[in-house]
């Protein structure tokens, strides 16, 4: 019986081997498969606008516009910036004795809340600061119905013709540079619109990025006036390259570089581009359509041997 139970023991035991054995031995063969077959991709050819968000702070003449008269007032077309001439009535405050007419005293924009930047909102500023400029508060909307004492602002009158004028900072790529120097700078006020071509008035390099004094004229619509910031795309142009997954993209030794995968061999190679939206990088330097890389850079090595069947 101690026999029987004794070969047992070592028929188990030999089996376990056996499986042991043969699951390292698989295990080795699929790491030599995924070596020799790691995923590649081809470089697709494409054509991409490059477009830098960035951000500014508007600046405008405005001037506020007082009621002589006590009591409750009525705007003409409460929360809204709109075009008015001169002597146009923009609200009627009522006394209690009489209805009078609020007229503004200028022709251009009138809007009908303040947002307590007014006359505190200075170019020179915000020209001089590092950075975002602090507002004092939040743009707010007159109310109708409002009680008003004698010389309480009913809201601000933007005059016509001026123009609007921005002070941003943006990336100072090399395509950047060359537009602040030529004296013009494109941008994008939605990712969907039409470039504006705006006037450098003046600019100052810092590090990585451009201070920019900008014309926006003949850009100058209302609906600015409720917020003084404003977010935008530099928009550089039209350019070829060709695009590859952003994991293909690695850095080696402080470069960036992809793996190219030629005559069954991986080789490193420096790229130039720039990662795009849904995980895909464009190249515009060091790679041309239809050579081929390694899907997964950092499981790449110099030298490596790759089968592509």
């Amino acid at each position: 019986m101690r026999k029987r139970r004794g070969f047992g023991l070592v028929y188990l035991f030999a089996v376990a081997l056996v499986v042991l054995v043969a699951f390292f031995a698989y295990a080795a063969w699929w790491f030599h498969y995924r070596e020799v077959h790691p995923k590649v991709v081809a470089a697709i050819p494409t054509v991409y606008a490059e477009e830098i968000l960035s951000e500014g702070w508007l600046l405008w003449h405005e001037e506020i516009l007082a009621t002589p008269y006590a009591g409750k007032i009525v705007y003409s077309r409460p929360h809204e910036a709109h075009r008015v001439f001169k002597g146009e009535a923009v609200a009627v405050i009522d006394t209690g004795r009489e209805r009078i007419r609020l007229a503004s005293h200028k022709a251009g924009y009138f809007v009908p809340g303040l947002d307590g930047a007014e006359g505190a909102w200075r170019f020179s500023e915000i020209w001089l600061g590092s950075g975002s400029p602090k507002m004092k508060a939040a743009f707010k909307w007159f109310e109708n119905g409002h009680a008003l004492k004698r010389g309480d602002p009913i809201g601000k009158v933007v005059p016509m013709p001026q123009n609007l004028r921005c002070v941003a900072f943006v990336a100072a790529t090399p395509d950047v540079r060359r537009s602040v120097e030529s004296g013009r700078l494109s941008i994008k006020l939605m990712p969907k619109g039409l470039p504006l071509s705006t006037e450098v008035l003046a600019s100052e390099e810092l590090v990585g990025v451009y201070k920019v004094y900008l014309s926006l004229s003949p850009y100058f619509p209302p609906s600015v006036l409720t917020s003084r910031k404003l977010s935008f795309y530099v928009f550089v142009g039209e350019r070829s390259g060709v695009e590859v997954p952003e994991s293909s993209v690695v850095m080696r030794n402080g470069r960036q570089g992809v793996w190219v995968v030629e005559g069954g061999v991986t080789t490193f190679r420096d790229v130039h581009g720039m990662p795009i939206s849904s995980g895909r990088f464009v190249v515009t330097e060091g790679l041309k359509a239809g050579e081929i890389v390694i899907e997964e850079g950092g499981k790449a090595k110099e030298g490596g041997r790759v089968l592509l069947w």
